[in-house]
C-alpha cells in the first residue's frame, strides 16, 4: 500500500523552499507465494528464518508442533479443508513451509516457486541423529537410528519421487550461499545468509564413523545418494549458466515402452517454449519444441497452462543402436542426459 503525506498549502505559492515537504512513500514489499519443502537437517531453518523475516509465512510442522500456524492447524488438522487455506493464500499471499512431503501443497503454487534444500546424505543422517538425541529424547545408539526405515532415504521420501530437475530451486546445504544467490535472483528476493538451529551437542561425528558403517549407510540410502548427486550436477550447471547470464530451463524426459522419447521442458522465467536438440550417440539427430500438452504429475501447477510437452519416436535410431541419449537447450547449450532402458 502506498501512502503519501503531503502538507496542504494554505497560502499563495512562494519561492520560500521551507514551505515544501517531500512526499513520504511507504512501499509494500512484493510477497512471493512460494512453497519451501523443509527437509530436516539441510539448513532449512536458516532459509526459513531469512524468508520469514521478509514476508508473511504459514508453517506446517504437524498437528502437535507449536511451530504450526493457526491457519494451517485450523484448515489442515482440526478439519481438513485445503481449498479454504488455498483461497486464503490467494486473498492474502504468503509463503508456506514445513516438514511435509511435496505432494501435500504442490497444487497451491507454480512449480517454479517450489524450493527445497538437500544435503550429502551421510552428513544429513548424522545431524538428524544428533538432533533427535538432543531435542526428541532419542535413547538408542546411532546404529539403531540409521537402520530405522523412517530415517532411510528421508530426503527422497520428502520429494515423493518427483523429478528434482523440475523443481523451481533445489539448494545444497554444502553450497548454501551460492544456492541463496540463485534463489534470490530467480524469485526477486533479497534473503541474507543466516545460521540457525546448530546442534548444541554432538553425539556422533561423521568423521569418526568406521568404513563399514559408511558403506552400510551408503547401501541403505541409495535413493538419497542418487538424489544428491543429481542435485549437485544440476547446481553446478545452473551456477555456470547464471554466471554467463543465460536462462535456466527445467527438463525431464524418459523413454517409454514403445521406444518413444517423451518429456517436458520450460524456462525458469517467462512463457517462451523451449526448443531442444536431440543428440544420439553424441550426434545431433532431431530438434523438438516443448509445446504439446503435458499430462504428467497432475497435482503440480506448470507454466504455459501445461503446454510444455514433447515426444520423439526413436525406432529409426534404435536399430542402429542407441548408447547415449542427450537433450540440449538450443539457445543456451544446457544439457540433460536421458536414462536409457535396460533393453537398449
Amino acid at each position: 500500500m502506498i501512502r503519501q503525506f503531503i502538507k496542504k498549502q494554505t497560502q499563495q505559492p512562494s519561492n520560500d523552499m521551507s514551505d515544501v515537504v517531500e512526499p513520504m512513500i511507504e512501499v509494500k514489499p512484493i510477497i512471493k507465494s512460494l512453497f519451501f519443502v523443509h527437509i530436516p537437517k539441510t539448513a532449512g531453518t536458516s532459509f526459513r528464518k531469512a524468508l520469514e523475516a521478509m514476508q508473511p509465512m504459514e508453517k506446517d510442522y504437524g498437528a502437535k508442533a507449536c511451530e504450526t500456524s493457526p491457519a494451517v492447524r485450523t484448515h489442515m488438522y482440526d478439519v481438513i479443508e485445503p481449498y479454504t487455506l488455498r483461497q486464503l493464500m490467494l486473498t492474502s499471499p504468503f509463503a508456506l513451509t514445513g516438514h511435509v512431503h511435496i505432494q501435500k501443497y504442490a497444487d497451491f503454487f507454480d512449480i517454479r516457486n517450489i524450493v527445497t534444500f538437500v544435503r550429502e546424505p551421510i552428513g544429513q543422517i548424522v545431524s538428524h541423529y544428533n538432533h533427535f538425541v538432543s531435542h526428541n529424547g532419542f535413547k538408542g545408539d546411532f546404529s539403531k537410528f540409521y537402520r530405522s526405515a523412517q530415517f532411510c532415504n528421508l530426503q527422497a521420501t520428502y520429494l515423493n519421487g518427483f523429478p528434482v530437475t523440475l523443481l523451481g530451486f533445489t539448494g545444497l546445504t554444502e553450497h548454501y550461499n551460492d544456492s541463496l544467490a540463485l534463489i534470490n535472483h530467480g524469485l526477486g528476493l533479497k534473503l541474507t545468509p543466516l545460521t540457525q538451529n546448530i546442534a548444541a551437542q554432538t553425539h556422533q561425528n561423521k568423521e569418526s564413523l568406521p568404513q563399514a558403517v559408511m558403506d552400510e549407510l551408503t547401501q541403505l540410502n541409495q535413493q538419497d545418494m542418487c538424489l544428491y548427486q543429481q542435485a549437485l550436477e544440476l547446481h553446478n550447471q545452473r551456477m555456470a549458466l547464471f554466471e554467463q547470464e543465460k536462462p535456466w530451463a527445467h527438463l525431464h524426459a524418459s523413454v517409454n515402452l514403445n521406444d518413444v522419447l517423451h518429456g517436458c521442458a520450460y524456462f525458469a522465467s517467462g512463457e517462451e517454449a523451449v526448443t531442444l536438440v536431440v543428440k544420439i550417440n553424441g550426434k545431433e539427430q532431431a530438434v523438438v519444441t516443448a509445446q504439446g500438452y503435458c499430462g504428467m504429475f497432475p497435482k503440480f501447477s506448470f507454466p504455459r497452462q501445461r503446454y510444455i510437452g514433447f515426444s520423439l519416436p526413436l525406432a529409426k535410431w534404435r536399430d542402429a543402436g542407441i548408447n547415449e541419449l542427450e537433450l540440449m537447450v538450443s539457445t543456451t547449450g544446457q544439457t540433460y542426459r536421458v536414462d536409457l532402458p535396460d533393453r537398449f
